[in-house]
């Protein structure tokens, strides 16, 4: 038979071996500092960048380009070059017309060498109309894409003196506020340019200011 104290030691022993075991699963509180660092995510570069307001304008781009100086001014060119071209031809066109009614009036025998005549000069007629139409056709796309060209300088120099970021046509946006169309700020710089480029050499073309 185990003694009593022996059984005593035994249960003791037993005691301390689990109260060990359970002493070393709880696991060991963490420092707060360390979680904290832990747990917070590293943070963005995107977080580091600044913000900065884009200044955004609009413009009408066609309005500028049918109420301009220069728009009137190519179409005066344009006129003064192809008008008295336009009215020959149409002198030609009359006198065939004539050559047609006298034809009809010829007895059969004397119709054959002026219809002859009339057949040459309507071909020499077509050929100058065709010619007439293509030059005007190259013409009017010459002259439309310098006054695009130098719309486009004048709206950019606005934008440049404004500070503005972007400047959108009319086709690019829904709506927007009055305060940021400039479309009236260049066309006012478009006249003064037109009129310094035909005033005196004295008069120098200057740059819209900076507000």
């Amino acid at each position: 038979m185990v003694k009593e104290s022996t059984w005593h030691g035994l249960v003791v022993l037993a005691l301390l071996c689990l109260l060990i075991g359970i002493t070393s699963s709880v696991p060991t509180q963490a420092d707060p500092t360390t979680s904290m660092v832990e747990a917070t995510p590293p943070q963005s570069n995107l977080a580091k960048v600044i913000p900065v307001a884009t200044v955004v304008a609009t413009v009408n781009v066609n309005l500028l380009i049918n109420r301009a100086p220069q728009a009137a001014e190519a179409n005066d060119k344009l006129r003064q070059k192809f008008t008295p071209r336009e009215a020959a031809l149409q002198k030609d066109k009359d006198a065939i017309q004539a050559l047609q009614d006298q034809i009809a009036q010829l007895p059969e025998e004397d119709r054959i060498q002026k219809e002859r005549d009339l057949r040459s000069r309507q071909r020499d007629l077509d050929r100058a109309e065709e010619d007439f139409r293509a030059e005007l056709r190259l013409a009017r796309t010459e002259a439309l894409s310098q006054l695009q060209n130098e719309v486009i300088e004048a709206i950019n120099d606005i934008r440049v003196a404004e500070h503005i970021d972007i400047v959108l046509k009319e086709s690019d946006f829904i709506a927007a506020s009055p305060q940021v169309d400039i479309t009236n700020k260049v066309l006012d710089y478009l006249q003064q340019h037109f009129n310094a480029v035909h005033a005196p050499a004295t008069s120098p073309i200057t740059k819209p200011k900076e507000p």
